[in-house]
């Protein structure tokens, strides 16, 4: 269980995405492993998120109807995950879907200390027909608190390029950033950010980690915090920054942005990286608010 031990923050993020082409295994861990096949063209639409004890994340899927196309008399084989910040399977499923459809997956929080959160990314897989077509379909994250029921907030995944982007055009530079947020006391900001070439691998990707950067700016420009990692397939790294280490009085804000910036391969190659900030509160760990890559 990869469960977060800290209660800083960070965000100025976008996303990367390269050159994308066959998937050939999803390498998580010994006991989950997806089947071999070709996934939709596009990257991944969620990045990494948290959740604290007493909180449900259910991750939905609807497959799109399209008018006048005629689809095959199986449904399409639909499998939804939640994995770590390591990469490893926490909770999946499959689903037989046809158009029209829709299914849900839930992962609750373990049971662990208030404050701490638990990192999850969800993964929508849905496979091609026996003709290699994909429907498109609607993903969406809540989550949701067990007692009440309601949602505290929902993330909206995204298709990243644009689907008029042919994906061998779409190998953006490695920096991003975010526009200005802004946290009180008793608050803390979280970047995310997780390589995704688990899941969209392009031909010749080489299996070294890349190395990327994260970093917290005030919003006149002055660093606040920074850490660079190299990230596997798979991983996701964090950055944490409190309101309170910096905001000189209770009813002050402070201001920020996010930067992320990769290190492109010897070939010029960018992966498909999926940053994410998070607002969240010191004291039960619960998110608060989430900003996604755009």
């Amino acid at each position: 269980m990869n469960i977060d031990t800290t209660t800083s923050s960070g965000f100025r993020a976008l996303v990367f995405c390269a050159l994308m082409g066959l998937m050939a295994a999803l390498p998580w861990s010994q006991t989950a492993q997806a089947a071999d096949f070709n996934p939709q063209p596009d990257p991944p639409g969620f990045g990494m998120l948290g959740v604290a004890d007493g909180q449900t994340a259910r991750l939905n899927v609807r497959l799109d109807r399209i008018p006048d196309q005629i689809y095959p008399p199986d449904p399409y084989r639909v499998t939804l995950y939640f994995l770590n910040g390591d990469g490893r399977v926490l909770t999946q499923q499959t689903f037989p879907m046809i158009a029209g459809q829709s299914a849900f997956l839930d992962y609750a929080a373990p049971s662990i200390p208030v404050g701490l959160r638990q990192r999850i990314r969800p993964i929508v897989i849905v496979e091609p027909d026996v003709r290699g077509n994909t429907p498109d379909f609607r993903s969406a994250v809540e989550v949701i608190d067990n007692i009440t029921q309601r949602t505290a907030f929902v993330y909206p995944g995204r298709h990243n390029p644009p689907d008029d982007t042919p994906p061998a055009e779409h190998n953006p530079p490695g920096f991003y950033d975010s526009g200005i947020i802004g946290i009180a006391r008793g608050q803390a900001a979280r970047l995310n950010v997780v390589n995704t070439a688990d899941i969209h691998n392009p031909d010749g990707y080489p299996p070294d980690p890349y190395r990327v950067t994260l970093s917290f700016y005030t919003k006149a420009g002055v660093l606040l915090a920074q850490t660079t990692k190299l990230l596997a397939p798979g991983q996701a790294a964090a950055l944490d920054v409190k309101a309170a280490n910096f905001a000189p009085s209770q009813g002050s804000r402070l201001e920020l942005y996010a930067v992320v910036s990769v290190v492109p391969d010897a070939h010029g190659i960018v992966p498909c990286v999926m940053p994410t900030v998070e607002g969240f509160d010191i004291a039960n760990g619960k998110t608060v608010f989430l900003v996604p890559a755009v």
